[in-house]
């Protein structure tokens, strides 16, 4: 079965082996499973914590702005139950290091800002 095949057929399964061979590289080990990743999943299509936005599999390696990946939700705390959970690729990058607050609060300043420019 070809790479993206396996992405696309179960999604959360792919992400949490790639999260667990990074954190293995780096001498830890990830003790979860697909049920503790935050997700929202309406019959089996994956929509981004933070914007909502659908997320997609795709079938390159390259990742598009909406292709799902996981997130920690605090990023000191790893991969770990509670702390990990759907997101598209822009919004996971975006946040990089931010904690949940910290993005929110981001979130809030970007928000004002677009208004005061419609203005």
């Amino acid at each position: 079965m070809r790479v993206f095949e396996k992405r696309r057929r179960d999604p959360l399964t792919y992400l949490l082996n790639g999260a667990r061979h990074r954190e293995k590289v780096r001498g830890r080990s990830v003790n979860m499973a697909t049920g503790d990743i935050y997700c929202i999943d309406v019959q089996g299509e994956y929509f981004c914590a933070y914007c909502l936005q659908k997320c997609v599999t795709g079938t390159q390696n390259k990742p598009e702005h909406n292709s799902i990946s996981l997130d920690r939700i605090d990023p000191a705390r790893h991969y770990v139950p509670g702390n990990v959970a759907l997101a598209c690729f822009e919004c996971n990058r975006r946040k990089s290091w931010l904690s949940a607050e910290q993005l929110k609060q981001f979130s809030l300043v970007i928000a004002d800002v677009a208004q005061a420019a419609a203005s």
